[in-house]
Protein backbone atom coordinates (compact mmCIF):
# COMPACT_ATOMS: atom_id res chain seq x y z
CA UNK A 1 0.00 0.00 0.00
CA UNK A 2 1.53 3.51 -0.95
CA UNK A 3 0.35 5.40 1.84
CA UNK A 4 0.22 3.73 5.32
CA UNK A 5 -0.94 5.77 8.81
CA UNK A 6 -0.99 4.95 11.84
CA UNK A 7 -3.50 6.08 14.80
CA UNK A 8 -2.00 6.40 18.56
CA UNK A 9 -5.26 7.11 20.67
CA UNK A 10 -3.09 6.88 23.49
CA UNK A 11 -0.74 9.73 22.35
CA UNK A 12 -3.17 11.69 20.25
CA UNK A 13 -0.86 11.13 17.51
CA UNK A 14 -0.91 10.60 13.74
CA UNK A 15 1.93 9.21 11.73
CA UNK A 16 1.79 8.98 7.77
CA UNK A 17 4.38 7.05 5.64
CA UNK A 18 4.23 6.70 1.41
CA UNK A 19 6.20 4.72 -0.21
CA UNK A 20 5.87 5.02 -4.30
CA UNK A 21 2.97 6.34 -6.13
CA UNK A 22 0.36 8.13 -4.09
CA UNK A 23 -2.83 8.99 -5.69
CA UNK A 24 -6.02 10.56 -4.37
CA UNK A 25 -7.77 7.01 -3.67
CA UNK A 26 -5.30 6.58 -1.44
CA UNK A 27 -5.38 9.68 0.01
CA UNK A 28 -9.35 10.08 0.76
CA UNK A 29 -8.63 6.25 2.39
CA UNK A 30 -6.40 8.33 4.92
CA UNK A 31 -8.69 11.27 5.56
CA UNK A 32 -11.79 8.87 6.05
CA UNK A 33 -10.19 7.06 8.18
CA UNK A 34 -9.22 10.27 10.86
CA UNK A 35 -12.88 10.82 10.43
CA UNK A 36 -14.20 7.31 11.83
CA UNK A 37 -11.25 6.95 13.93
CA UNK A 38 -12.20 10.39 15.42
CA UNK A 39 -8.10 11.27 14.91
CA UNK A 40 -8.86 15.28 13.36
CA UNK A 41 -8.00 16.92 16.52
CA UNK A 42 -4.88 15.02 17.11
CA UNK A 43 -0.98 16.24 15.97
CA UNK A 44 -0.44 14.48 12.62
CA UNK A 45 3.08 14.32 10.96
CA UNK A 46 2.49 12.95 7.26
CA UNK A 47 6.32 12.06 6.05
CA UNK A 48 6.00 11.61 2.27
CA UNK A 49 9.66 11.82 2.10
CA UNK A 50 9.87 8.04 0.18
CA UNK A 51 6.72 8.84 -2.08
CA UNK A 52 5.22 10.14 -5.12
CA UNK A 53 2.09 12.10 -4.61
CA UNK A 54 0.26 12.54 -8.11
CA UNK A 55 -2.32 15.13 -8.47
CA UNK A 56 -4.78 16.61 -10.57
CA UNK A 57 -5.66 19.78 -10.52
CA UNK A 58 -9.17 18.36 -10.29
CA UNK A 59 -8.16 16.30 -7.50
CA UNK A 60 -6.33 19.10 -5.69
CA UNK A 61 -9.64 20.88 -5.64
CA UNK A 62 -10.99 17.64 -4.74
CA UNK A 63 -8.91 17.27 -1.49
CA UNK A 64 -9.90 21.23 -0.97
CA UNK A 65 -13.59 20.14 -0.79
CA UNK A 66 -12.53 17.91 1.49
CA UNK A 67 -10.39 20.14 3.66
CA UNK A 68 -13.29 22.59 3.51
CA UNK A 69 -16.01 19.70 5.00
CA UNK A 70 -13.19 19.03 7.99
CA UNK A 71 -14.28 22.36 9.57
CA UNK A 72 -17.27 20.72 11.05
CA UNK A 73 -15.10 18.54 13.52
CA UNK A 74 -12.49 21.89 14.48
CA UNK A 75 -10.49 21.93 16.18
CA UNK A 76 -8.55 20.34 13.95
CA UNK A 77 -4.85 19.33 15.04
CA UNK A 78 -1.79 20.24 13.75
CA UNK A 79 -0.26 18.84 10.67
CA UNK A 80 3.40 18.66 9.62
CA UNK A 81 4.74 17.72 6.51
CA UNK A 82 7.48 16.22 5.09
CA UNK A 83 8.71 15.63 1.46
CA UNK A 84 11.79 14.30 -0.31
CA UNK A 85 14.59 16.82 -0.98
CA UNK A 86 14.47 18.17 -4.93
CA UNK A 87 17.14 16.83 -7.14
CA UNK A 88 20.22 18.80 -7.96
CA UNK A 89 19.78 19.54 -11.74
CA UNK A 90 22.65 21.85 -12.09
CA UNK A 91 20.79 24.27 -13.75
CA UNK A 92 19.00 27.13 -13.13
CA UNK A 93 15.10 26.68 -13.74
CA UNK A 94 13.26 30.30 -14.45
CA UNK A 95 10.28 30.85 -12.50
CA UNK A 96 7.27 30.48 -14.87
CA UNK A 97 4.56 32.10 -13.20
CA UNK A 98 3.82 33.10 -9.31
CA UNK A 99 2.29 29.77 -8.87
CA UNK A 100 5.71 27.82 -9.53
CA UNK A 101 7.28 30.63 -6.70
CA UNK A 102 4.90 29.82 -4.23
CA UNK A 103 5.39 25.75 -4.79
CA UNK A 104 9.37 26.46 -4.55
CA UNK A 105 9.20 27.92 -1.06
CA UNK A 106 6.50 25.78 0.40
CA UNK A 107 9.05 22.80 -0.89
CA UNK A 108 12.29 24.38 0.89
CA UNK A 109 10.11 24.69 3.84
CA UNK A 110 8.95 21.51 4.07
CA UNK A 111 12.76 20.31 3.64
CA UNK A 112 13.99 22.70 6.43
CA UNK A 113 11.11 20.15 8.68
CA UNK A 114 12.53 17.52 7.56
CA UNK A 115 16.04 17.98 8.26
CA UNK A 116 15.01 19.12 11.75
CA UNK A 117 13.12 15.66 12.46
CA UNK A 118 16.37 13.94 11.28
CA UNK A 119 18.42 16.55 13.91
CA UNK A 120 16.23 15.39 16.39
CA UNK A 121 14.47 18.58 16.21
CA UNK A 122 10.26 18.34 17.50
CA UNK A 123 8.59 20.28 15.17
CA UNK A 124 5.29 20.98 17.83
Amino acid sequence: MPLTYKIDHKKRFVTVQTVGLVTLDDILVYYEALVVEEAMAYHKLFDASDGDIQLSDDDLMTLGAWVSAFQQYDPRGPDRHLVHEPEDRGEDVPLEDARDDVARRRERSLTLLRRQRLQGISPF
